[in-house]
């Protein structure tokens, strides 16, 4: 500027150059001393009124830049107390979450266990309660056998083994005391008296009452077992039920309890950040009211000053240009005007030193510090030295110094605008990665539920196709059990109906008469006793009947025990598998919802994301339409300064030189 501002006016001064000349060889006749140093003095007070108005200036928009400054530094102070404070009542609140969730945990982990004792106790004890059913079917199954082959023995009348049948029943452990006295009546009177039917009625009509006794006893204890079994049953489903629903509630806690852990450390990132940037903001508004203080108590001082100097400059005009002064040198210096006019017309008819010392000293300066417009100025310099060349340095000066005060507050400009900028770049490059990073970390554990799942449903099918093929199994063997139940029934009958007639037969042939042989001695020999079948070989037979019928009748015992057995360990494995199923399927309910909840998440992050990356391109965008003006500029804009302290100094240097002060 102050280089354009003289190749605009060089035409200017060198006509002003020439009409000074002249105008000045005519003033110098009139001009005394006096009226020198009255000029003198005018000029200073000019120059000092300006210069205090060009400070007075400077400093307002150097004190608006403070209020500025400090307005913006203060309401960020705030607004990072506000929300240190929110993010310190954050932390507290999500450490008492956090605390009591895992005493809800550590709670339902206690009553889990509790439930587990419980479930292994009470299969403990339905264990025993089976085995105890198990021995007493036993025992039920064979008096009632026992008592039923008695009494087919005692219908026969003596004719079967009735007194063997009758002894079995007595000894058997489930008949009482008083029915083992009648037996051992009955068949005392019966060995005393020999074959009867006295006393046979009522011995009958006993085993029949213990027969139908046995059989509603069994049924009694077939009903306990099935209510045993399904109270058992129940309460193992509540207990399963009951430890899957604590262990569900305890893992939704678990996991809020990490979720909340994670976001409090998160918060105590935030906080400890948000505490630096107070901490710095702080510093900074500190020293910053301290430099405005000290600098607006400086241009206080240097306001007083320079009044008080203008103040003394106008006090000294007013004293030289009273009478007592100007009048005084009118009368007694009339010479000093003739010796100014002969200096002035010596002046404009030769170079005189001081221009040359001038010239000299700006073609020096201009070449050291490569300044154009001291070169320039220096040609100037040797045309005319007076007032309008030196008004023309003055003004040169002054707009050297407006420039300098311009670009001082651009640059104090650009100081707030970069730092500013620069902790908004930083503070959301920070989230932005954070927020990348809890994505990432989302999708894998979307991921990992996702397969989870899929590994469930997976089990669930693995659980239906194993309870089918159960179940096809089941029915074939229940199928095959009571064909072998019928075909041993059947058996019984067909034996028993074979020993009927075996043990009639032999028992009728074993009372046949004698008779008296009367054949003649030549006649052959037939037989000379009565045919009484062959018993012999019929006791062997009829035992083998008797013991292949007691294995139908044992088959059928154990074929209908082998089908309950089956029967309820398919049951039980029916129940554990809805078990495990209803299990699963409660376990991918909380899966999924929880899959659920993540994705909610992700896509909330993903918006954050969202809003935190357009911040952060907004902020990048803002910091490269700074950084032509601002960033590129700084390292010029020293080297101006330094450029411009030095063309300044240079000109004043030249003043001096003028002025003669050198």
């Amino acid at each position: 500027a102050p280089i354009a501002l003289l190749r605009a006016t060089n035409m200017k001064v060198a006509i002003a150059v020439t009409l000074v000349a002249g105008a000045a060889a005519r003033s110098a006749q009139a001009v005394s001393p006096t009226q020198k140093v009255l000029q003198l003095l005018q000029n200073m007070i000019a120059k000092a009124n300006t210069a205090k108005q060009e400070e007075e200036v400077a400093f307002a928009k150097y004190s608006q830049w403070c209020k500025n400054t400090q307005k913006n530094t203060d309401a960020d102070i705030k607004a990072e107390k506000r929300d240190e404070e929110e993010l310190e009542a954050e932390i507290q609140e999500l450490t008492e979450d956090i605390r009591e969730l895992k005493k809800q945990a550590e709670e339902l982990d206690e009553n889990v266990a509790t439930w587990k004792q419980d479930k292994k106790a009470a299969a403990e004890v339905r264990g025993m309660e089976k085995k105890d059913f198990t021995a007493t079917l036993r025992d039920y199954t064979e008096s009632e056998t026992a008592i039923k082959n008695a009494i087919a023995e005692l219908e026969k009348q003596g004719q079967g083994e009735e007194e063997d049948s009758l002894l079995q029943v007595g000894s058997l452990s489930t008949v009482g005391e008083e029915a083992k006295a009648r037996i051992t009546a009955y068949l005392d009177a019966k060995a005393h008296a020999g074959a009867g039917t006295k006393g046979l009625d009522g011995i009958k009509d006993m085993l029949g009452e213990l027969q139908s006794k046995f059989k509603t006893q069994l049924k009694d204890l077939q009903k306990k077992e099935l209510d045993a079994k399904h109270e058992f049953e129940q309460l193992q489903q509540q207990l399963t039920n009951e430890i899957d629903a604590a262990t569900q509630s305890r893992n939704r806690k678990k996991g809020a309890a990490e979720s909340k852990g994670k976001r409090k450390g998160e918060a105590e990132g935030e906080l400890a950040s948000t505490k630096a940037d107070l901490e710095s903001d702080t510093k900074y508004l500190d020293d910053l009211k301290a430099e405005c203080n000290v600098k607006a108590h400086d241009f206080e001082n240097r306001n007083k000053l320079r009044g008080e100097e203008i103040d003394a400059l106008q006090k000294a005009v007013d004293i030289l240009s009273s009478d007592d002064v100007s009048g005084a040198a009118a009368k007694h210096l009339p010479s000093l005007a003739q010796r100014s006019t002969s200096f002035a017309q010596l002046r404009s008819a030769m170079f005189s030193p001081t221009q040359a010392r001038a010239q000299e000293y700006l073609l020096e300066q201009s070449s050291r510090i490569n300044s154009q417009m001291l070169a320039q100025l220096s040609t100037l310099v040797s045309e005319d030295p007076f007032q309008k060349v030196k008004k023309l340095i003055k003004d040169m000066v002054v707009r050297l110094k407006e420039e300098a005060n311009e670009e001082a507050e651009k640059d104090g400009w650009c100081k707030t605008e970069l730092t500013t900028n620069e902790r908004q770049r930083v503070r959301k490059t920070h989230q932005v990665e954070v927020l990348h990073s809890d994505i990432d970390e989302l999708q894998a554990h979307i991921s990992k539920l996702s397969q989870q799942i899929a590994d469930e449903h997976a089990a669930i099918s693995a659980i239906d196709e194993a309870l089918t093929s159960a179940t096809e199994d089941r029915t074939a063997e229940a199928k095959k059990n009571a064909e072998a139940i019928k075909d041993a029934q059947g058996a019984q009958e067909a034996v028993k109906a074979a020993l009927v007639i075996l043990k009639d037969f032999y028992g009728k042939a074993r009372d046949a008469e004698s008779f008296v042989d009367t054949r003649a001695k030549e006649e052959p020999a037939t037989f000379d006793e009565p045919y009484k079948g062959m018993q012999s070989e019929s006791t062997g037979v009829i035992g083998m009947l008797e013991v292949i019928q007691s294995d139908f009748t044992r088959l059928e015992a154990d074929t209908k025990a082998s089908e309950a057995a089956a029967a309820d360990e398919f049951k039980e494995f029916e129940s554990d598998s809805q078990v495990d199923k209803a299990s699963k399927n409660v376990q991918i309910d909380n899966m999924e919802q929880e899959r659920e909840n993540k994705r909610e998440e992700l896509t909330q992050a993903k918006k954050s994301l969202e809003s935190t990356q357009k911040e952060l391109t907004a902020a990048l965008e803002y910091y490269d339409k700074l950084k032509p003006s601002c960033v590129s500029a700084g390292v010029d804009y020293q080297e101006r300064t330094r450029m411009r302290a030095k063309e300044i100094q240079s000109l004043k240097e030249t003043l001096k030189i003028l002025n003669g002060e050198v």
